[in-house]
């Protein structure tokens, strides 16, 4: 990207937080200090993944996980991530456990999960052995169209990437500084802490519809994200219903990141950014519903417009028939029956609509109908990641199956 635009995109990013400042949102101060209180000590937290809204493709700094310009996503309720973080000088060496696999210390998640952790040990000081168990789950099915209760989740494009990186970041976060809320509470340190996972888990870790602030140009603490949804805004965000079709996919996330720069729309896009997020906050501002979805599927278009246009090698076409059926019926449903519906596309072929709780009844059933073998999920948006406490259900189940696969 040349440096013009970098540089126009950093003063685009600093005018989006200064409207967001003056719109009365606040953000978390920057510790102090990082070092941690405690080394050792265990948890177990749930966090969502997040579904894009205005996306991003493109690192400006890969190590650090600085994207090149600002982004918006909801935490989708749809699944959850479940992840148990154990810290002890007993321990000799770091193991990982993901969907009830023992992760081998060669492969490539092993690594991705660790150089996060290492990070993380870097910034605080420690050099604690971790234990991690984690896992992708649907929750119970509401009805006999939805997925069995309690399946791990397979499909591509739901993003758990996100989740995880959240989920790791707060459970670390909740044993380095237990007992201490100006680090626990504190949603900036959450969220720059989980971006170096994954640029999207930054947005998961403050909840709700999160925007993230980035530029090539930014410091590591200034890349944070805050939560735009408001108390006030409860009653009009219970109003909105997610409806996910989740559709399996080998695609990579990574190789989307890499190659999305080398389209010739690619600048443009991330020009138009700051237009796009004033735009979007204002319509949250305003419970403005049809903006919000307008401003969310005009921008899955041009996201998967940059991934067609890279080039004869390296573009990724996404979708699965499903996908352009349901992209079709969306457009019909809202036209010709005034069903107040959008689509919302990660890299992937997961499709997500968004729309109202009175139409999701109408919605499932015509989808059930077209589409009588896909999976349909309703859900709502969800909060941010939730540290469970120790005496707690969910908490003894999660670590007697850690222990059932010869964790400790």
């Amino acid at each position: 990207m040349d440096p013009s635009i970098q540089s126009q995109i950093a003063h685009d990013n600093d005018e989006i937080k200064n409207y967001i400042e003056k719109s009365g949102y606040k953000i978390d101060p920057w510790p102090e200090s990082l070092a941690a209180i405690h080394h050792e000590g265990e948890a177990l937290v749930i966090a969502y993944p997040i579904q894009g809204l205005l996306k991003y493709h493109g690192m400006a700094d890969v190590e650090r996980r600085i994207a090149y310009f600002p982004s918006i996503s909801l935490n989708n309720g749809v699944c959850s991530t479940q992840t148990y973080i154990k810290l002890s000088d007993s321990l000799e060496a770091d193991q990982l456990i993901w969907d009830n696999n023992v992760i081998d210390s060669s492969s490539r998640a092993f690594a991705r999960v660790f150089s996060h952790i290492d990070v993380i040990r870097s910034l605080t000081g420690i050099h604690t052995k971790a234990h991690i168990y984690s896992r992708n789950i649907y929750p119970e099915s509401l009805d006999k169209n939805q997925i069995p209760s309690h399946r791990l989740v397979t499909e591509k494009g739901l993003g758990t990437s996100a989740s995880a990186g959240a989920a790791i970041a707060t459970a670390m976060i909740e044993i380095l500084y237990h007992g201490k809320p100006e680090y626990t509470t504190n949603t900036r340190l959450r969220s720059v802490f989980a971006r170096y996972f994954a640029g999207s888990a930054s947005r998961s870790a403050v909840g709700g519809i999160g925007l993230w602030l980035s530029h090539p140009k930014i410091t590591s603490e200034d890349s944070l994200s805050i939560r735009l949804d408001t108390p006030k805004m409860s009653s009009f965000i219970e109003e909105i219903e997610l409806i996910t079709i989740p559709v399996e996919s080998p695609l990579q996330t990574e190789s989307a990141h890499i190659s999305a720069p080398k389209s010739p729309f690619y600048n443009e896009w991330a020009m138009h950014r700051k237009t796009q997020i004033l735009n979007f906050t204002k319509a949250l501002l305003d419970s403005n519903f049809d903006k919000l979805g307008e401003l969310a599927e005009e921008d899955t278009l041009a996201l998967h417009g940059i991934s067609l246009t890279t080039g004869i090698k390296d573009y990724i076409l996404a979708w699965e028939p499903i996908t352009l059926q349901i992209m079709k019926k969306v457009r019909y449903w809202r036209d010709q029956k005034q069903i107040p519906v959008y689509f919302s596309i990660d890299t992937g072929p997961t499709v997500v609509l968004l729309t109202k709780r009175k139409y999701s009844p109408i919605l499932m059933t015509e989808i059930t109908n077209l589409f009588p073998e896909a999976k349909i999920l309703r859900s709502n948006i969800a909060g941010p990641p939730c540290v469970v406490s120790p005496d707690s259900k969910d908490f003894s189940t999660i670590i007697s199956a850690l222990k059932q696969i010869g964790a400790q």
